[in-house]
């Protein structure tokens, strides 16, 4: 008689293979990949924001090329603004300018800068995008906002005997001890201090002064008088506050409605140069090098920067 195994009808049940993750097995992965997320994430950002930051240099440097260029075939730099011939007319600034050497010439043709310091077409709406940093808010679209610029040329710091004294309610003074400012010329052989020790052109991110990239300035008279009385520079900003002054609220534009009206003090054509970099500024010097300036650099190094030389003796007035 054939037999089975013995006690086979009795014999306990194999474990079986299970399948899954229990709840806390499942938490646990989740709770590990949390912890790496968060320790990628701060890497991504800043991987992201070096390359944004390299671009931004970048257009600095091409901007800082074109300067040289333009003066290989001018002679000097070009003015920070030009001044219109007539009051209350806009004029064309160095951005228009510099254009053809930045591969540009259909549109500075377009634009057709005039005898009187303006021009037939002044890009309304048009984007510039070597003179915009990605770093920066991006524009939102509005026409303001496509026409808008982060780099803005160093006018100086307003010593004595170099600015215009005009009013200082909306615009205030014009400097003109700098490398790129209203109604001049500047040569290499006119910085006195050298073209590596003298900031031309800086990054400026704020959006809300409704300045466009094409606009050089505005001047106003009163009266009979045929001088000006307020001469309103987008083009060009001289140094009065430090690097993001503005960036970290510590002062508003003196037109800006939303702001503390304690805090409004930064007068038209002294709007600060900042970015939204970390820790301060790219600015481009006038022998073509970019350097990047913190925050924390002492004000008045950075006014000694913003000049073209300390000995000045000339007064320059229109």
């Amino acid at each position: 008689m054939i037999r089975g195994p013995a006690n086979a009808a009795h014999r306990p049940p194999t474990e079986s293979c299970r399948s899954g993750f229990t709840l806390v097995e499942l938490l646990v992965v989740v709770a590990i990949i949390g912890v790496l997320a968060a320790l990628l994430l701060p890497a991504v950002q800043a991987a992201r924001e070096s390359a944004r930051m390299a671009s931004c240099r970048n257009n600095l440097k091409q901007i800082g090329l074109a300067l040289h260029a333009y003066h290989a075939e001018h002679g000097s730099f070009p003015a920070g603004a030009r001044m219109h011939a007539r009051s209350g007319r806009k004029s064309i600034g160095w951005h228009v300018l510099l254009l053809p050497h930045l591969d540009q010439r259909p549109l500075y043709t377009e634009i057709a800068p005039d005898g009187d310091g303006g021009a037939r077409f002044h890009a309304e709406g048009t984007v510039a995008p070597t003179y915009l940093c990605p770093t920066a808010e991006p524009p939102s679209g509005s026409s303001a906002d496509l026409e808008s610029a982060n780099y803005v040329g160093v006018a100086g710091a307003g010593q004595t005997r170099h600015e215009w004294p005009l009013e200082e309610v909306a615009c205030g003074i014009v400097a003109t001890d700098g490398v790129l400012h209203l109604h001049g010329e500047v040569s290499s052989a006119d910085i006195a201090d050298g073209t590596s020790h003298t900031l031309a052109v800086g990054e400026r991110s704020i959006y809300k002064t409704e300045e466009p990239w094409s606009l050089g300035a505005v001047w106003f008279k009163s009266g009979g008088s045929q001088a000006p009385t307020s001469a309103c520079v987008a083009a060009a900003k001289h140094v009065v506050w430090p690097v993001n002054a503005m960036e970290s609220g510590r002062v508003h534009y003196v037109r800006d409605s939303d702001s503390p009206v304690e805090l409004r003090k930064v007068l038209g054509n002294e709007l600060a140069f900042g970015s939204r970099h970390p820790g301060g500024a790219h600015f481009a010097y006038a022998d073509g090098s970019v350097q990047f300036l913190h925050e924390a650099l002492d004000l008045v190094v950075y006014r000694q920067l913003a000049t073209r030389g300390g000995e000045e003796t000339n007064s320059e007035t229109p």
